[in-house]
């Protein structure tokens, strides 16, 4: 999922809400009972929420719940 975002932005997507949904639909198709706890696009220093359109570098910090078990992971994203 947090390749297809990087994917999205290197074709040209920079809308923040846009590449959360491309994260959100990939996990309900391949993981279909997973819950997603939280999928943010941040500032990677700060943590404050990325803008509506993404100019820089950006860190999206993922945590999905799979049954029981909390997955979570992170990428810096290269605007």
């Amino acid at each position: 999922g947090l390749r297809l975002v990087q994917a999205a932005i290197n074709a040209g997507e920079r809308d923040r809400e846009k590449l959360a949904l491309i994260f959100r639909a990939h996990l309900a198709d391949k993981l279909p009972g997973a819950r997603i706890d939280y999928a943010e696009l941040v500032h990677p220093e700060t943590l404050a929420r990325a803008g509506e359109s993404l100019s820089g570098p950006t860190l999206m910090a993922v945590a999905v719940f799979v049954g029981k078990v909390r997955l979570i992971d992170n990428m810096l994203l290269e605007v």
